[in-house]
């Protein structure tokens, strides 16, 4: 599948799973959150084409939902479907002291697979713009997830998840956090791509010399090899 084709279905696929999720919500209202909308939907994905696919390793990032703590409707919350971490940075969109701590340990955390096996603490978050990045669940929530209702969101909407994940078609899946390598390793979300586990980009009590050498852990862990050198191997 061309890239344009890519970028064609992921749009069509978030209008299926938009218009599926109104209709699960209504249909099982308990098993979710009562605070949201229905209508709440966070689109993400690859955050600049080129960019990631000129990567020397395709790299997606899962987290497990978007606080949308801030973003009332009628007394409810309400994403509003736009993609904050592209808007902020493609489109220079500007972010609170929270967003831009989870920025800067993003960066972190990519820049010590991109850098493997250095310890150098690099903080370029332009280099952001060569990965992915997806929540588990799309309708969002606050600033405490509950494990239950991200399973339960999970559960019901796999397949677009599953989907997604394939259209994105990363090399290494990080997941930031214990609970969300739970739900991809059970739900078997990743296929066969290589996973590793870190604490959530802006978990406070971590430095970001410690996010690279529990990075760098992981990584040993799997024996990770960059994408370019695994298809020199591979080859030879």
């Amino acid at each position: 599948m061309s890239d344009s084709s890519k970028c064609c279905r992921m749009k069509k696929l978030f209008e299926e799973w938009e218009k599926y999720q109104l209709q699960v919500i209504e249909e099982n209202k308990p098993v979710f959150s009562q605070d949201i909308c229905p209508e709440s939907f966070s689109p993400d994905g690859i955050i600049c084409e080129e960019s990631y696919i000129n990567a020397n390793t395709r790299v997606l990032f899962i987290c497990k939902e978007s606080n949308i703590s801030s973003s009332l409707d009628d007394g409810k919350l309400c994403a509003d479907r736009s993609f904050w971490l592209q808007d902020v940075l493609i489109d220079s969109k500007k972010t609170n002291r929270a967003g831009s701590r989870f920025i800067n340990g993003l960066s972190v955390l990519y820049n010590a697979v991109k850098n493997y096996p250095s310890e150098k603490v690099d903080t370029d978050n332009d280099s952001l713009k060569e990965v992915a990045f997806i929540n588990l669940n799309k309708m969002g929530g606050t600033n405490k997830s509950n494990y239950t209702i991200i399973k339960n969101y999970v559960d019901s909407f796999k397949k677009y998840i599953i989907e997604q994940i394939e259209l994105i078609n990363p090399y290494l899946i990080v997941c930031c956090s214990q609970d969300v390598k739970k739900i991809v390793d059970e739900c078997k979300l990743a296929g066969n791509r290589k996973t590793v586990q870190v604490n959530h980009p802006s978990f406070f009590k971590e430095s970001y010399k410690d996010k690279i050498e529990n990075m760098i852990k992981e990584l040993e862990k799997i024996g990770y090899k960059t994408q370019t050198e695994h298809s020199s191997t591979e080859n030879s």
